[in-house]
């Protein structure tokens, strides 16, 4: 590939670059096809993502963990479970971040375009919304905000981490738990943006968050709060945005699970949902061939 070469070429010209360079030529030498060291690279990329998936599963088990352990303590005091869980979620989001360097460098599929913007607002709802301030973290919303992501993530990551090794019942739920968890969480997203709105407004007067005061005196329109205009645009785009990622997920699961939408997807279970994506395409070519 040829972001491989470029970033290879770039690390080489600083001496201090040289060992992000030896690693850039073994992850890159698979991609160009080089006999001697196409097993290492092999070998290095699986160790990697083995590790990357192993750490983000015990992230999210902390946070979810942490979550229900702060809510069941005392169910009212919804800002104890941001305190208890907000340092493990903020780094498995940051994290995340990751996924989108894997899909650019071809070390694994998936869609840029979708990783960037479900990790852009999972970021931006975490840290900017409820680390910023103070009213998301006493709603209810936010512990079910967590869950979701939470159950979700203990799906996905365990999936990567097993590869075509993964039991029936973790492929089936891999394509299938978006369609409960994704609904409760873009709803928790939301609600969480639109409770933001009016504290935001309110650091106008105060101004003491994300304000920007504008050359001139006096009038209070020079007082240019653009956070709360940021977070009002979000709130209209999201109508928009909720329907591209479902119909997305939608897509990626008739797709592995072969369940059209005439089928009910838990009698499928007995079905190509029981084999990973690529034994059912396997046998879909030797179907042909006979």
């Amino acid at each position: 590939m040829l972001i491989f070469s470029y970033l290879e070429r770039l690390s080489a010209k600083t001496p201090a670059s040289r060992a992000s360079s030896s690693i850039l030529t073994i992850m890159s030498a698979e991609t160009r096809g080089d006999g001697t060291t196409r097993n290492l690279a092999r070998e290095f990329k699986r160790a990697y993502l083995s590790s990357y998936n192993l750490a983000q599963t015990g992230l999210w088990a902390t946070v979810l963990a942490l979550t229900l352990s702060a809510l069941f303590s005392n169910v009212h005091d919804y800002g104890g479970v941001w305190a208890a869980a907000g340092p493990a979620a903020k780094l498995a989001v940051a994290g995340a971040w990751l996924e989108l360097v894997h899909v650019a460098l071809g070390l694994a599929g998936g869609s840029v375009s979708s990783a960037f913007w479900q990790n852009f607002g999972r970021t931006f709802v975490l840290f900017a919304i409820v680390d910023s301030f103070q009213t998301p973290r006493t709603v209810a919303w936010l512990p079910a905000l967590l869950v979701a992501w939470s159950c979700g993530e203990l799906v996905r990551y365990p999936f990567y981490l097993m590869g075509s090794n993964a039991p029936p019942a973790l492929v089936w739920l891999r394509y299938s738990a978006f369609l409960l968890l994704y609904p409760v969480g873009m709803a928790s997203e939301v609600a969480l943006l639109f409770l933001t709105l009016t504290e935001a407004r309110e650091a106008v007067a105060r101004e003491d968050k994300f304000c920007l005061r504008l050359p001139g005196k006096g009038a209070s329109w020079r007082i240019l709060n653009f956070y709360y205009f940021l977070l009002f645009g979000l709130l209209v785009l999201y109508p928009f945005a909720i329907p591209y990622m479902y119909s997305y997920m939608l897509r990626q699961r008739r797709k592995r699970l072969n369940v059209t939408g005439r089928e009910d997807a838990i009698t499928r279970m007995s079905g190509a949902a029981k084999l990973p994506a690529e034994m059912v395409s396997s046998s879909k070519k030797s179907r042909k061939a006979d």
